[in-house]
């Protein structure tokens, strides 16, 4: 990703975003509570949620205005322009910046909220119906196995 990665979230914690947003997705309370309660030594839900939104936000932002890493500089810093000139992305850095403060405060309520937010604004700028939602969650765990060297 070329965009503003902050944050990057280890696999193990984009796993765990993953399997709460897909929780949240299919209405399994059961599975939201048991993914919410993380050990001591990690962090909070919510403040892993806001991490996840932020690289996906900035992924799908790359993605839209066709910035990559194959580009060669001219093609890279011309995408890069588009990107920043871009309204949307700077209504998304206004929902990621919403999303880390919302963490802050952090309990189930709010995890689940912050879930249904990623998975709203997915369909939004991605124009994803429902059926899309899964497929690509699939795809962003099957990234992050990669990077973690367990795919």
């Amino acid at each position: 990703m070329t965009g503003d990665d902050g944050d990057r979230l280890p696999p193990d914690e984009v796993l765990a975003a993953i399997a709460y947003v897909e929780a949240a997705f299919r209405g399994d309370r059961d599975a939201q509570r048991a993914l919410v309660h993380r050990d001591e030594d990690e962090r909070p839900m919510p403040v892993v949620l806001a991490a996840f939104a932020r690289q996906v936000i900035s992924a799908l932002m790359d993605t839209v205005h066709g910035v990559g890493d194959d580009l060669s500089p001219p093609e890279l810093a011309a995408a890069r322009a588009r990107r920043e000139a871009d309204v949307t992305v700077r209504v998304s850095a206004v929902l990621s910046a919403t999303l880390a403060a919302w963490a802050a405060g952090s309990d189930e309520r709010a995890s689940d909220a912050m879930a249904h937010s990623v998975i709203a604004y997915v369909q939004a700028v991605g124009a994803a119906p429902n059926d899309d939602v899964l497929p690509l969650l699939a795809r962003l765990r099957a990234a992050a196995l990669r990077a973690a060297g367990r795919s």
